[in-house]
């Protein structure tokens, strides 16, 4: 199954949007019982969280290690019926808009925008890089009928914010696609799953 999110350029971020669940940051969205099971991932988030590397910079998942926690994950989430949901955020006109300033700006502004996102989701959700300009988020518990909206609110609260200095001029222009990892027919790898969401991001773009 896929979905992808329009991008709606210029629409004023949600109010009130829900709480952010376990981070207690930001309006992010709600969820309730109907698809909150996050706790049928706890022991393999704890078996890998030695295994996995980070960016200094923006704290986010390598892109080897986002790989191997997703096809771990992939493996826990039909054995529990657990649903998981991928979500791609782009930068729009990412490269022209950094080249106007250094280097070292380009990359305090997307790692602002990661940090961002991560006060925007629970605690028990991943962020990982899956490209130069774009960041992945694993959905733990998050269902299908659900994951366009959670990922559109997401963007609306970003779309237009500042990133780095004010004087460089850069912002959150976003685009997003969504991609139901489980439940699905078949038993596709973490690479499968994210060339598919990439795929569906660069359409949107």
């Amino acid at each position: 199954m896929r979905s992808t999110v329009k991008k709606n350029t210029r629409d004023v971020a949600a109010g009130g949007a829900g709480s952010a669940g376990a981070t207690g940051v930001g309006t992010a969205y709600d969820f309730d019982g109907s698809f909150d099971a996050r706790s049928g991932f706890d022991d393999v988030r704890f078996a890998l969280s030695g295994q996995l590397d980070r960016e200094l910079d923006t704290l986010l998942l390598a892109r080897a290690s986002l790989d191997r926690l997703l096809n771990a994950l992939l493996v826990r989430a039909p054995q529990r019926r657990t649903a998981l949901g991928l979500a791609a955020f782009e930068l729009d006109d990412w490269k022209a808009s950094s080249s106007r300033v250094e280097p070292s700006a380009a990359r305090a502004a997307f790692s602002q925008l990661a940090r961002e996102l991560r006060q925007r989701v629970r605690s028990s959700d991943e962020l990982g890089r899956i490209g130069e300009s774009s960041i992945c988020i694993v959905l733990l518990g998050c269902e299908a009928h659900v994951l366009a909206n959670v990922a559109e609110r997401l963007r609306l609260g970003l779309d237009g914010k500042p990133l780095g200095a004010p004087t460089d001029g850069l912002h959150a222009s976003l685009s997003v696609a969504v991609v139901s990892a489980y439940p699905r027919h078949g038993g596709p790898s973490a690479q499968a799953l994210v060339a598919e969401l990439c795929g569906a991001l660069e359409r949107r773009c």
